[in-house]
């Protein structure tokens, strides 16, 4: 996980910052109209406890059922986790929770938020064909 400058691959004249968030040069211009966005790093909003809590490893024994299904999925070039931590987190979910459905999915090109990428029609058919293949028809 990059702790330091998310956006350094993307710093260029004119950038905003926040072309980290998104392939889509929207995405950022909407993050930095949105009143209700913060740029404060989690250890300040939550401090050190609750941000450690949101960025650390899986609880043990997280699922009492077992086959609880989850899906993780990334953009390859997210650089707050991505594909270089995904392998890792879903280790951690079969081992340490005790998971067994557990499913990556990495979106090459993709950066952090991938619900609002360029390829984004792909990434929401993708979560309800996952959904549909585990609920019951």
């Amino acid at each position: 996980m990059n702790g330091g400058n998310l956006n350094a691959a993307y710093d260029r004249p004119g950038a905003t910052g926040l072309e980290w968030l998104s392939r889509d040069p929207a995405v950022a211009q909407a993050f930095l109209a949105d009143p209700l966005t913060t740029d404060t790093p989690l250890m300040k909003l939550f401090g050190p406890l609750e941000a450690l809590r949101l960025l650390g490893r899986p609880a043990r024994g997280l699922a009492r059922q077992q086959d609880l299904p989850m899906l993780i999925a990334v953009g390859e070039d997210d650089p707050l986790g991505g594909a270089s931590s995904v392998a890792f987190l879903a280790a951690d979910y079969r081992e340490r929770s005790g998971l067994t459905d557990v499913t990556t999915v990495v979106y090459p090109g993709a950066r952090h938020e991938i619900f609002n990428e360029t390829n984004r029609d792909e990434v929401i058919a993708d979560v309800i064909a996952w959904i549909d293949a585990r609920l019951p028809a």
